[in-house]
């Protein structure tokens, strides 16, 4: 028996919903043990913190369903320079659900499921 290219875009669908929902846990984890002091500590070069790094995450995020989604909500955009770890962990965790279909019902999980194969 050979699998429609439907149903092989569902199966990726879901596993693409429960890669990024593992990855979400991950970040999650990341920030809540990370040292207070290490949030904003400055590396060396042309590097940047770890502060930024997660909004800039998030912030693409945001760009991502903006531009390919819109019939899911946009979350707020986070500002590098101020934004808190309780900030960050909030917005990512709304970020990773609008992408995944939990901010919308199953609106998401039918846009990852109908997502081209290539």
């Amino acid at each position: 028996m050979t699998t429609r290219p439907y149903e092989v875009r569902v199966q990726l669908g879901d596993a693409s919903v429960r890669m990024f929902a593992a990855n979400d846990r991950m970040n999650q984890m990341l920030i809540e043990h990370l040292e207070a002091a290490a949030w904003r500590a400055k590396p060396l070069g042309k590097t940047r913190t770890i502060a930024a790094i997660f909004t800039h995450m998030h912030n693409v995020r945001c760009k991502w369903v903006r531009l390919t989604a819109p019939h899911l909500k946009v979350p707020a955009l986070l500002n590098r320079a101020h934004c808190t770890p309780e900030q960050a962990r909030a917005g990512l965790a709304e970020s990773a659900g609008s992408l995944r279909g939990d901010a919308g019902g199953s609106a998401g999980r039918r846009w990852w499921a109908h997502r081209e194969v290539s």
